[in-house]
């Protein structure tokens, strides 16, 4: 324990700052490069998986080890990230099954028990 008086140990008690342990494998210009290009190319990017946006950056490192330095900037994948886009023939399903069930519910007080979500668990 620190006396309130004495200054913090250092490594061989030298004043500068000090830099223990391993360094990053992905630096802080690498992690900014990283969200410039989720932040400009919009959709696509944000479609990438963890390995390609790494290759975009012109990284060298495991998928695992971008998705924890994204993941200490709040970025994260979900489910719904990783789902296509419908075809037509499905999404004109959708319409027609929409419309079956608002006339067989008309009011909003008839939804209220219904939740509506793309997460699985």
């Amino acid at each position: 324990m620190l006396h309130p008086d004495s200054s913090p140990r250092r490594h061989h008690n030298q004043d500068e700052d000090e830099h223990r342990g391993r360094r990053p494998l992905i630096s802080p210009r690498e992690i900014r490069e990283m969200e410039r290009v989720l932040e400009d190319e919009g959709f696509a990017a944000k479609a990438l998986t963890w390995k390609q946006l790494g290759y975009e950056c012109g990284l060298d490192v495991s998928s695992r080890t971008i998705q924890r330095a994204m993941g200490r900037m709040d970025y994260h994948k979900c489910i719904a990230c990783r789902k296509g886009w419908v075809n037509k023939d499905l999404a004109q399903r959708r319409v027609e099954y929409a419309k079956v069930m608002l006339k067989r519910y008309p009011n909003p007080e008839d939804w209220r028990p219904v939740r509506f979500s793309d997460k699985v668990h």
